[in-house]
């Protein structure tokens, strides 16, 4: 991908299921992540800055 947005506590750090067999951790673990939007849900206008944010500075 030309570019990686983790939304949300669970795609930033695994979030309250971290310690699941079933969870990986955090998308960076797996591939290069350019921005991060935390929260737990984030915002809809956190969200949407966090992609237009990531846009604009890559």
């Amino acid at each position: 991908p030309k570019l990686v947005v983790a939304i949300g506590d669970c795609g930033h750090c695994g979030g309250v299921f971290k310690d699941s067999y079933a969870v990986i951790g955090a998308v960076s673990k797996v591939i290069p992540v350019n921005y991060i939007v935390k929260g737990c849900p984030p915002k809809p206008i956190d969200i949407l800055s966090g992609i237009l944010h990531a846009i604009t500075c890559s």
